[in-house]
């Protein structure tokens, strides 16, 4: 085999690379090698498979492949989703200059896989395909391999203390908190945080806590958090406060529902300098009613509740 047929040959052999799914087939005519493209049809009438070539490109004596030039105008022009991805990408805005700021790893890999997730949540598996078709994706370097952002994930969820320190930065013009506690039942083997529970409707049963606090002017969310399905809210707004940066510090203020109103807490509340809103028991004696300048009934959305302080489940302690 002389020089230009190997030349040749090695250029044939990196196109089969190339197309793996396709048939291709180097024909030397006449001092000239061509690349043809073999498929095959089942002919009905004949009943007998027929071979099908067609004529893609030649390779020339140096090795280098030309491809057969098609009368087919291709358009350059590509269509991208703008309106919805490019509004929620705004509405994100102020969270990416968060944690741009802070010096976030792969901030951009997380705003752009919260788009999606915003628009049309997708598999894990399909987010690049995804990214792919808005149109700021052009000018925005995001990585939404699989791979990448599975560990991506692994690590937001290991690092806990970082978003608590991340969404505690923000300035407010107040510090109250709406704090929420609810459960997700689930069969999952592999959650560990998946334990024996009371969910709100006293059924027993493996699930998972989320705790969701966020801030009561701005609405921006200051943390979520996962807990043991076992765990009390009690135990959860403990350690809520104590993972909370400079909570000590800070003024806070806590909006809660009546499962929260329990005396451990809220002598916790009080030592910690806390202020809190929560909805009475009938029985509780936190709420001292002769420093209380009570005057008539009490009404909550123009309706009549009761007529003395003590006797009304409705209430709110407040301090």
């Amino acid at each position: 085999m002389n020089d230009a047929a190997r030349q040749v040959r090695t250029t044939f052999e990196q196109l089969k690379k190339q197309h793996p799914t396709q048939c291709l087939q180097l024909k030397h005519i006449r001092n000239n090698y061509y690349i043809h493209y073999i498929t095959s049809q089942l002919d009905k009438q004949r009943h007998k498979t027929v071979k099908h070539s067609e004529h893609i490109g030649k390779i020339t004596q140096n090795g280098i492949y030309i491809p057969k030039k098609s009368n087919i105008h291709e358009s350059k022009r590509e269509a991208h989703e703008y309106a919805n991805a490019t509004l929620v990408h705004n509405l994100l805005s102020d969270v990416e200059t968060i944690l741009k700021e802070s010096n976030m790893p792969h901030y951009q890999d997380i705003i752009a896989a919260a788009t999606i997730k915003a628009i049309a949540p997708s598999p894990i598996r399909l987010l690049q395909t995804r990214w792919e078709k808005f149109y700021f994706s052009k000018n925005t370097l995001a990585n939404l391999q699989e791979k990448h952002i599975s560990n991506l994930l692994k690590d937001a969820g290991g690092n806990i203390a970082r978003w608590y320190d991340l969404f505690s930065k923000p300035p407010s013009e107040t510090n109250l908190l709406l704090y929420d506690l609810t459960t997700i039942f689930t069969h999952s083997q592999s959650l560990k945080f998946a334990e024996k529970g009371y969910n709100p409707n006293h059924q027993y049963q493996n699930q998972i806590g989320v705790i969701m606090a966020f801030n009561c002017k701005d609405h921006l969310p200051v943390v979520m958090d996962v807990f043991y399905g076992s765990m009390k809210d009690i135990s959860t707004i403990r350690d809520f406060v104590q993972r909370l940066p400079e909570a000590q510090n800070r003024s806070l203020g806590f909006i809660l529902d009546r499962g929260f109103s329990l005396y451990e807490l809220l002598n916790d509340f009080k030592a910690q300098k806390i202020s809190y809103v929560v909805p009475l028991k009938k029985n509780f004696t936190l709420l001292k009613v002769e420093d209380l300048k009570w005057k008539g009934a009490f009404l909550y959305r123009d309706s009549l509740l009761g007529g003395e302080l003590a006797d009304v489940s409705l209430g709110a302690l407040c301090f």
